[in-house]
């Protein structure tokens, strides 16, 4: 489920600029996005009848498994920075 939204968010990134601080942050500062992972849980009853629900979820879940955080991580380096 989590990497259906891999590439709308690579693009996002892209679009503004954000591609290389976040591979960046994902690379060199894993304690740090773990901490916003577990911060994202707070928001999750905001989110839960908005639209944008499934792509925050989404982004919850890659964020909190390490195994999907390196995946991520590889995909961003592989679609170029």
């Amino acid at each position: 489920m989590e990497r259906t939204y891999w590439l709308l968010w690579e693009k996002f990134l892209k679009k503004n600029d954000l591609k290389p601080f976040v591979s960046g942050l994902l690379c060199d500062a894993r304690s740090l996005v773990m901490v916003l992972s577990q911060v994202m849980v707070l928001g999750l009853p905001l989110v839960r009848s908005t639209s944008w629900r499934g792509g925050y979820e989404a982004m919850f879940h890659t964020l909190s498994d390490g195994d999907l955080l390196d995946a991520f991580a590889e995909f961003l380096m592989e679609a170029g920075v």
